[in-house]
Order: structure tokens, then C-alpha cells, then sequence
């Protein structure tokens, strides 16, 4: 086993190193150049490292059943050793998961500098940019500052009617500056395109915190009728309104002095990725927990019900009982799970889970002696757990009494997230001497838009 990992790391590595020196030597370049891209039969090769991986698992998971079977209880150096073999897993699944993210970056148009035909710029947001980046060097150069502001007027001014008017809304009293157009769209692009959970929910940009969003609660009536019989008036579907709960999502990276005025220093990308990482972390738990106030409202907020769709209040989820008070111990509540989830949404449902319960389920067998999980072997193939995919999430609570670390459906149905149009800016050289630190912010809302969509498993005996 620990032979696999640094075959895998010593790939991703190479792959890294090959896009930089392609950056490097294409920079105006507009599409991917094969010199570039990742060998897919390299990291096939690489990636059958973690079957071997799996097969050890199974072995040794086995050995501690038996154990149990027929002691009572598995010894301490065969947990031991599955525990180990079950970190290495998910070490080797981790780099999988960068190696996918770094094909998915090469493969997008204009990866290799100069950006793709959408993010060319107007010669007003161009002239925003430059003027942007020359403050963030200088914060305290009133000059740049005069110029920023006359730039971003331009630049406003430039806006078609509609979006003039959303970036007005959102920024007139909002103090500091707007981030620039190309700047906030590799924002967007990018948590779009990260492991978090914005990829698998359904994101609708909005210009007004008054954004609703109606609902289809009943569905449509039908009847049946011979030729000629009178036809009787069908029910009508009911509609319910889902209004999303707002909050103001904020990074506030921050820099030395010396570091900004350095000619080397890249402005543009440690706002990008100072941003990215604080605005995933946020989003991906208000998604999964927000409470409503201030922030987005998550799935798991609210009182859960073992009522079944039709029956239970809109907006309330269902949850299936796990049948032991404290833990997961068999594969039978999920197989029941999937089967509480209608037809129409399980062609496109995913499990979520954190880690913790990824190595729980990962050991479970059907009544045959066949695991239910099967490791995805492929680049961009996850693993499947009783053949659908398995999303990761940290926020998703740990096994224990009456949590509810499980989640499977149809996220994009069944929650609605809505960032506002417009990022803002402000700064500060004032509470770190030293340092010049930058409060990143927009507005954000999300709440569950068909409760039907989603189910959960509780740790409960019913």
C-alpha cells in the first residue's frame, strides 16, 4: 500500500509541472495544447493503484468479520490494520481528486493564458482591471484610488441597462470598490469547478435579494375518458413560493506591505484564491447547515419527519430510520433510502457524507457477501455506494444518536442557491500594522426548493 501513493503524487506532480511550463511557454495561447494535457493512459495506469488499494480492504475487512464471528470481537492489531489501509484509501482518493481538478482546468477554453472567447474584455472593463490591480499594489496612493473610481464609473456606465442596474442595486451604498468583471467571473467559474458542493446544487444569479422562486407542490391532475364521454375538470397543480434566506459571505485575506509592492507578487490570483477558499467553506456549510439568519438556510436545518411525500408539510424533509439507536451497522436503511426517493429524481441522485461515515459504509455487505462499495477507478468516475455516486462533505454530521450523517437525492432539484450579481471590495491597513488586508464580500441566499428531492438517514432505532 504505500508504494501506490507517491506513484499518484509523483503523477499529479508531473501533470502540475506540465501546465505551469505550457503557461509559460503559450501565454497568449486560447485552447488547450496537447504538450500540456495530462496522458490519460498514464494516469490509467496510475489509477489501478487503487483497486489493488480496495482489494487489500476487502481482504482485511473480512478477516475482522470473521474475527467477530467467531470471538466476539476483532483483535487489535487487525482493526489497526484496517484502519491504516483505510487512511491510505483516503489519501489515494484525495489525489484523485486533484488530478481530476487539474484536468478539468486544462481542459477549459483559454487555460493556457489569455482566456477564452467569453472573457474578452471591453476596453471599459480592461481599463477597471488595470486601474483595480495598481490600487491593490498602492492602497494609500490617492491617485490610484481617484483613478480606480473614475474606471469603475466608466465601466458602469458601459453596463447594458439591465445589468447597470443590478450592479447599482447591490454596490450603491455598499461602500469600497467593485471587483472586476473578469476577476469576479473566474470567481464564479472557479467554485463552480471545485470539489464543493455549488457543482451539484442549482445556482440561479440574481440582481435583488426580493428573488423568489415558485414551486410545483401537487403536480398536474389526469383523467381517462372513452370517445365521446363528457370530460370532468382535472385538479390543478399547487404552487408554493420558495424564498431563499440571505447573508453577506466574506474573505478578509490580507498581505504584507512589502509583498504588494513587489512587481513579482500576483495580485489577481492571491485575491482569487484568498477569496475562493474562504467563500467555498462558507457556501458548502450554509448549503448543509445555514440556520436562515444571515446566511443561506441549509437542508438540515428544520425537524425532519419519517412522514412520507404527500403527507408531511412543504419544505420539511424525510428521514429513514437507521433501526440501531447509535450506529449504522447493515446496508438495509439504505437500500430503503433510495427506495423513499421517487423514480423521476434517483436517475440523477448522489449520496453525501463526510469521511468519517465514507469509512463506515465502505465496510459494509449486502446479504450475499458482496461490498456495497465500489471505488470509482476512472479519472472524473467517483465512487458509488449500491451504484450512485458518492459526493464528500465535512459539514455532514458524524454517526451518533439521532444525527443525520447521511443524505441521498437530487441536489439540484432540491436546493436553490443565489448569489447576488456584484462582488465588493474594501480595504484595510489599519487593524495590522504592516499588512493591508481586503474584506471580499457579496450577497448570498439558498434555501431547499423540493423537499421531496432529498432524503436522510437517522441514527434512531425508528
Amino acid at each position: 500500500m504505500a508504494s501506490i501513493e507517491p506513484i499518484l503524487r509523483g503523477t499529479a506532480a508531473r501533470h502540475h509541472a506540465h501546465f505551469l511550463a505550457a503557461m509559460a511557454r503559450h501565454p497568449g495561447a486560447r485552447e488547450i495544447k496537447e504538450a500540456g494535457a495530462p496522458s490519460a493512459a498514464e494516469i490509467a495506469r496510475t489509477l489501478d493503484g487503487l483497486a489493488a488499494g480496495f482489494e487489500a480492504f476487502k481482504v482485511k475487512n473480512d478477516e475482522r468479520l470473521k474475527q467477530i464471528e467467531t470471538r466476539g470481537s476483532a483483535d487489535v492489531v487487525t482493526r489497526e490494520e484496517l484502519e491504516k489501509i483505510s487512511g491510505h484509501l483516503d489519501r489515494l482518493s484525495g489525489v484523485k481528486k486533484d488530478l481530476e481538478e487539474l484536468q478539468t482546468k486544462l481542459a477549459r477554453p483559454g487555460a493556457l493564458g489569455g482566456g477564452g472567447p467569453g472573457e474578452r474584455l471591453t476596453p471599459e472593463a480592461a481599463e477597471h482591471k488595470s486601474a483595480f490591480e495598481a490600487m491593490l499594489r498602492e492602497p494609500e496612493d490617492h491617485g490610484r484610488q481617484a483613478a480606480l473610481q473614475e474606471a469603475e464609473k466608466k465601466w458602469r456606465g458601459a453596463l447594458p441597462p439591465e445589468e447597470r442596474k443590478a450592479v447599482n442595486t447591490l454596490t450603491g451604498a455598499a461602500g469600497g470598490f467593485a471587483v472586476p468583471e473578469m476577476i469576479a467571473a473566474r470567481i464564479e467559474r472557479e467554485l463552480a469547478e471545485t470539489a464543493g458542493l455549488r457543482n451539484i446544487v442549482d445556482v440561479v444569479q440574481a440582481g435583488s435579494a426580493d428573488f423568489k422562486q415558485l414551486v410545483d407542490v401537487g403536480g398536474q391532475a389526469y383523467g381517462w375518458v372513452g370517445e365521446g364521454d363528457a370530460r370532468a375538470e382535472t385538479g390543478t397543480a399547487g404552487l408554493a413560493e420558495v424564498a431563499p434566506t440571505f447573508g453577506m459571505i466574506y474573505a478578509y485575506p490580507k498581505a504584507s506591505e512589502e509583498a504588494l509592492s513587489d512587481m513579482f507578487f500576483d495580485v489577481e490570483n492571491w485575491i482569487l484564491t484568498s477569496t475562493l477558499e474562504g467563500f467555498e467553506r462558507g457556501e458548502d456549510a450554509a448549503i448543509v447547515s445555514g440556520n436562515g439568519t444571515k446566511k443561506p438556510t441549509g437542508f438540515l436545518t428544520g425537524a425532519p419527519t419519517a412522514q412520507k411525500d404527500g403527507v408531511r408539510a412543504f419544505g420539511t424533509l424525510q428521514y429513514v430510520a437507521s433501526g440501531a439507536a447509535a450506529t449504522l451497522s447493515g446496508g438495509d436503511p439504505l437500500v430503503d433510502l433510495i427506495y423513499a426517493l421517487k423514480s423521476g429524481y434517483r436517475a440523477n441522485a448522489r449520496w453525501l457524507m463526510n469521511k468519517m461515515t465514507v469509512a463506515r459504509v465502505r465496510k459494509l455487505k449486502d446479504s450475499e457477501g458482496d461490498y456495497l462499495w465500489r471505488p470509482g477507478l476512472e479519472l472524473g468516475q467517483p465512487d458509488r455506494l449500491l451504484g450512485y455516486p458518492v459526493k464528500e462533505s465535512e459539514d455532514m454530521p458524524d454517526v451518533a444518536a439521532d444525527s443525520l450523517p447521511i443524505a441521498f437525492g437530487d441536489f439540484k432539484a432540491a436546493y436553490l442557491l443565489v448569489p447576488l450579481t456584484g462582488l465588493r471590495i474594501t480595504r484595510d491597513e489599519v487593524t495590522t500594522p504592516g499588512y493591508v488586508k481586503w474584506y471580499v464580500r457579496r450577497r448570498l441566499g439558498g434555501k431547499v426548493r423540493k423537499s421531496e428531492a432529498i432524503k436522510l438517514l437517522k441514527i434512531a432505532a425508528t
